[in-house]
Formats: structure tokens, C-alpha cells, sequence
């Protein structure tokens, strides 16, 4: 047995191939029971869409992956061919060490992933998608992402989604004295208005489907809070807009009465995936930049981690010249076993 993982991710695929593979927290019980394989789990974040199955026969268990995202998700063999990335034995096991360690980060260090690579696999055994197989490969990716933050310096004072956005933000339009609007009140745009307030807007609102969820992020921050109806209207009276939902389609589509036309300009930081603002609204008045351009950014800033990176890299490799690794199918693999140096 091995795993095999089929990855869709910021370095490969765009924003808009990325969106399709969207499976909100309510349809995962769903989407496992229609998966056609015995141990599974699906990371699903921004930057990244992977699924991780235990395989017997790769190539077989390939082909199965492919045509149940096209026939579930409406990718074409064309798009998969071009924008998927196969991983499996060794190599898969090497790539999600690396993921839970930050190593394939958009932002290189991140701790958000771990995080998210622990709520995935934790989602999936809930679910009971993941057998004894999965469990130890994945309580492993987490003993090594923690490992690499203890022992490497790459998590520690790197930049972030959240703060390279507000950056961007304050490059391209400015804050100091701006009326910006915070759509979503997740994870993400917790730590963006963390971020944007250092900047002295003059106002921020923000808006969530759960006003008492927006409520207590705008309490903590003394921002305001508005209901999801007054999208529109604030809309109108913003500079800079912030947007991260877990929303299946736009929230503000092509129709939009309230950018139509718009003249005074408008920056709109599109971080969500799928997109939350319907990309034919940019205009003269209104730009909108997404995930990527946020992505695209950060990787110019990445050569002061090279020699992080490089130690994070042997620890991986460390934990997988373990003599384990080679039979994989032994009730003894993945055994937990901790270092001699914590």
C-alpha cells in the first residue's frame, strides 16, 4: 500500500481552476462517500486543492482520481493534464511533509497550513474516510511540520497572505484616512483587519452572512459592523474592499448596480477561492486583484529563507530515510517515534 496525492496548487493552477474543486464543510460527508476509494482526505485552502487516497495501483487509482473530478467537479482531462500535479509513495509522502511544514507555501514558513492540514485529516477520520493507513501518514506530516518550526527559524517573521495583502493595499490605494469594507470575518480577514488598522483607516466596515460573527470581529478591533444586505450601499462608499468568503459562486456578480460605471476608484483584494467578486467588474474605476497577484508578490521576497529552507528540506529528508518508509505496508509503519533533540 501507499498513498497517492493528486494536487491542484498555486504554483501549477490558477485561481480559476482551483475554484471548481469546492466542497463547502456540509457536503464532505458527500464527497467522501462518492470518492471511490477506502482512505481518503481532501486539503482544501486557498492556495491549494489536494486529495490523498491509499492505493494499491497507482496508475488505476490516477485514472479513478481524474475522472471523478471531471465528472463531479466539470474539469476537463485537458485541464487536469495541464494543471494537476501526481504524487505517490515516497514523493507523495515527501510532498506532504513539505506542505505541513510550510515548505510549498505560497508563503514559504506559514503556520496557517499546519493548521489546515490538521483540521483536514481530522475532518476526513470524523467523517471516517481515514483508516489506520492515513492516520499514520498524517499524524507524521504533523509531528514533521512542528518539528521543522522548533529546529528552523523559516516561520518567524515571514509574511503572510493577510499582511502581504494589506501591503499591496496600501501600495496601490492607500489606507490612512480610507473607507475600506472587510467581507467575510474567517481566518483570513480576522488577521487583514489586524493588519489594516495599523494603517489609520478613517472607517472599516465588516460585513459576514453571520452578522454575530462579523459583530465580534468589529467589537474586538472597534470597527463597525453591517449587515450582509447593506453589500451594496457600502459598495458605493468604500476605497478599498477586502473580500474573503466561503461563498460557491460570486457574491457580487457582473451585475453589479453599484460598480457599474463607478468613476472615484476602487481597489477590491479578492482573496478568496472560488472568487468572491465576478472578474469582467475591473474597469477604470475598479481593479481587482486576487490570491494570486497577492501570490506573485511574495514570492519576490523569498531569497532571505533560502538557508531556512534548506535545513527544513534536510529534516524532511531526515524522517524519511527512516527504514519504515520502505514498507509502508508494515503494521509498524509510521510508528510514532520522537526525536532524540526535541
Amino acid at each position: 500500500m501507499e498513498i497517492l496525492i493528486l494536487s491542484l496548487n498555486h504554483k501549477k493552477c490558477p485561481v480559476g481552476a482551483r475554484e471548481k474543486l469546492d466542497v463547502p464543510d456540509a457536503a464532505l460527508a458527500t464527497f467522501y462517500a462518492r470518492l471511490p476509494f477506502t482512505e481518503k482526505a481532501a486539503l482544501l485552502t486557498c492556495n491549494r486543492r489536494e486529495i490523498i487516497v491509499k492505493t494499491s495501483d497507482f496508475r488505476s487509482a490516477a485514472k479513478k482520481l481524474r475522472a471523478f473530478l471531471c465528472d463531479s467537479f466539470g474539469y476537463t482531462q485537458a485541464e487536469l493534464e495541464r494543471y494537476s500535479h501526481l504524487y505517490h509513495g515516497r514523493r507523495a509522502l515527501r510532498h506532504l511533509f513539505e506542505v505541513a511544514a510550510g515548505l510549498r507555501s505560497a508563503v514559504i514558513g506559514e503556520n496557517q497550513i499546519l493548521g489546515q492540514v490538521k483540521d483536514a485529516y481530522l475532518r476526513a477520520k470524523e467523517l471516517g474516510a481515514v483508516g489506520k493507513y492515513l492516520d499514520r501518514v498524517f499524524q507524521r506530516a504533523l509531528f514533521v511540520g512542528k518539528l521543522v518550526r522548533s529546529r528552523t527559524a523559516i516561520s518567524r517573521g515571514g509574511a503572510s497572505t493577510a499582511k502581504e495583502a494589506v501591503k499591496m493595499a496600501q501600495e496601490k490605494a492607500g489606507l490612512k484616512g480610507r473607507t475600506v469594507l472587510v467581507i467575510g470575518a474567517g481566518r483570513i480577514n480576522s488577521l487583514t483587519a489586524r493588519y489594516l488598522v495599523k494603517h489609520s483607516p478613517s472607517k472599516v466596515w465588516v460585513l459576514n452572512r453571520t452578522f454575530e460573527k462579523a459583530s465580534r470581529l468589529a467589537a474586538e478591533l472597534g470597527l463597525e459592523a453591517a449587515p450582509f444586505e447593506e453589500l451594496e450601499p457600502l459598495l458605493g462608499k468604500a476605497d478599498v474592499v477586502f473580500s474573503a468568503t466561503s461563498a460557491k459562486s460570486y457574491i457580487v456578480g457582473a451585475g453589479s448596480a453599484a460598480l457599474a460605471g463607478r468613476k472615484r476608484p476602487l481597489l477590491i483584494m479578492d482573496l478568496a477561492t472560488p472568487r468572491d467578486f465576478h472578474p469582467g467588474l475591473a474597469s477604470p474605476g475598479v481593479r481587482i486583484l486576487n490570491i494570486d497577484d497577492v501570490r506573485t508578490r511574495i514570492r519576490k521576497n523569498m531569497s532571505r529563507l533560502r538557508a531556512e529552507m534548506r535545513a527544513a528540506r534536510d529534516l524532511v529528508e531526515e524522517e524519511l530515510r527512516d527504514p519504515r518508509y520502505a514498507a509502508a505496508s508494515s503494521r509498524t509503519a509510521f510508528r510514532r517515534r520522537e526525536p532524540a533533540n526535541p
